[in-house]
This record gives structure tokens, C-alpha cells and sequence, in this order.
């Protein structure tokens, strides 16, 4: 799987501008130069940032139909586990 992230951070492009362009919501408003998108391989395996819980990504995009807040530094999203409010 190919995911898109933010070369200045790692984090998953998740925003568009008004031109409806991808942009970071960490970088943007930090450094405007950082938020360029490249493509990434997502490796078969990723674990929660905040249980730890280890899942096949197969079973993440069973639930979701993008990977929830993929970090492609540390190689982890979020589940879920502690609510989404």
C-alpha cells in the first residue's frame, strides 16, 4: 500500500487548501515549505501510538477506508482505543 504523507514531518496528508491542494496540518502552520506531499510504502505491519496494539494494516483498512493519523516516522496510526472526541 502507498500512502501520502508530509516530507517535513511524516504524518499522513489528511487537509486540502482552498485550491484543493494536499496540505499538512502540522507543517502548515509551522513551516509552509515542509508541507509537500510524497509518496511513501506502508509496511505490513503497524502498531497503535497510544495501546501499542500491533495490527496488519489488511485489518486496518477493514474498519477504515484510509489509515487513521499514520505517522511514517514511528510507523504507527491510531485505533481508536481511547475514543475520538
Amino acid at each position: 500500500m502507498i500512502q501520502v504523507i508530509c516530507k517535513g514531518c511524516g504524518q499522513a496528508m489528511m487537509a486540502t487548501d482552498e485550491n484543493g491542494k494536499l496540505v499538512c496540518l502540522t507543517c502548515m502552520g509551522i513551516d509552509e515549505n515542509n508541507s509537500i506531499p510524497v509518496e511513501v510504502k506502508v509496511p505490513d505491519t503497524l502498531k497503535c501510538y497510544v495501546c501499542k496494539k500491533r495490527w496488519k494494516v489488511e485489518d486496518i483498512l477493514k474498519q477504515w477506508i484510509d489509515i487513521p493519523f499514520y505517522d511514517s516516522k514511528h510507523q504507527s496510526f491510531y485505533d481508536g482505543c481511547r475514543g475520538w472526541d
